[in-house]
């Protein structure tokens, strides 16, 4: 029960956002999967590194922009850092970063685009 007050606790809190507000990302892909569940919404996934030159070109020109924050208040938001989450990465990220998957509660990959 207090699990499930949680979810709706942090749903609530993700997706009442206004957006000229930053995309409120998550870091676990599990946590997103409890969210995602209980909202009825995919999970998009944004595969990254602190070191990735691609990737802080999409911080700025993707992720900030302001119809892509619009955009990610249907979706539960996971950034995943391919250094800390080696094998989430090898599972979904094998060939390059940035990567982003648009995928089901069940890990189902309804989406992916490289670079």
């Amino acid at each position: 029960m207090k699990n499930k007050f949680l979810i709706i606790l942090l749903s609530s809190l993700l997706f009442s956002v206004n957006t000229q507000a930053q995309i409120h990302w998550l870091n676990k892909l599990d946590l997103g999967k409890s969210i995602a569940g209980s909202s009825g919404r995919l999970i998009i996934v944004d595969f990254w590194a602190p070191w990735c030159g691609p990737c802080k070109i999409m911080e700025v020109e993707l992720w900030k922009n302001p119809e892509m924050q619009k955009l990610s208040l249907r979706f539960v938001s996971v950034r995943v850092n391919v250094d800390a989450e080696k094998a989430l990465a090898s599972k979904y990220a094998k060939k390059s970063i940035p990567k982003v998957v648009l995928m089901t509660v069940n890990e189902d990959v309804i989406w992916a685009q490289d670079g």
